[in-house]
């Protein structure tokens, strides 16, 4: 939530403070976790955190949707980050897109997309910005989304506008999960809770894995892995 809040990614790598009067500090491993807050004043950081802190309450029915739709948000800001991936811009343009469409199905978890936008206009928002803002980009994400490599030549301006469909994307999933948690600050439930079922499917995929890896690997390339860096 707080990449949410600060609209970059985020990640915390060190904790302090005092509880019940006992100071305290956690700290997590090097390389593994990193803090980014950018372009954010010094004295609205202090503030910016704690609102994202209370931004929906832990006891909230609707939290544990909420919270995990905040992931796929943080993901997308995370594949955007300068400070977190080493290949060029907009390289993961259809990972993001990906990321963002999640977060709005599983957001309301809709049986239809004309039942996604009844549910959106719960939110607040019109017919026409709906249709023109946030149906897009799950348009747009089954045509161009990881699963849907392409090929070919493709036109400095077909580029300029996915750059600038997917930047608006992330304005506008961000602006819609800011507009949910203002209604859940209302209406406790106004999220449907997550369905409970996931381990049990969870434990069937691990279980075909554990199976899959029982039984002997293609026939290598090579025995040896050589990693060529270039300058």
């Amino acid at each position: 939530m707080l990449s949410l809040k600060l609209g970059i990614y985020t990640s915390t790598s060190n904790v302090s403070g005092e509880v019940a009067g006992v100071g305290f500090t956690a700290i997590a491993p090097a390389n593994v976790y990193s803090a980014l807050i950018a372009t954010v004043a010094s004295d609205q950081r202090a503030d910016l955190i704690q609102e994202s802190l209370s931004l929906v309450n832990p006891n909230s029915k609707s939290y544990n949707r909420f919270a995990t739709c905040c992931l796929y948000y943080r993901h997308a800001l995370r594949l955007r980050s300068p400070r977190q991936v080493t290949f060029p811009p907009y390289t993961a343009l259809p990972e993001v897109l990906l990321n963002l469409a999640k977060c709005i199905e599983l957001l309301f978890s809709a049986s239809s997309r004309n039942d996604l936008r009844d549910k959106l206009k719960t939110v607040g928002y019109s017919k026409e910005r709906i249709e023109s803002q946030l149906i897009p980009i799950l348009i747009i994400r089954n045509e161009v989304d990881v699963g849907h490599a392409s090929s070919g030549i493709t036109e400095d301006d077909e580029i300029s506008v996915l750059r600038k469909f997917v930047d608006r994307s992330v304005l506008n999933v961000g602006s819609l999960l800011m507009a949910v948690s203002q209604k859940i600050s209302v209406t406790d439930d106004f999220l449907a809770p997550l369905p409970e079922s996931g381990p049990i499917d969870r434990a069937k995929l691990i279980a075909s894995l554990k199976k899959y890896l029982s039984d002997s690997q293609l026939e290598p390339i090579s025995d040896t892995q050589r990693i060529i860096a270039a300058t």
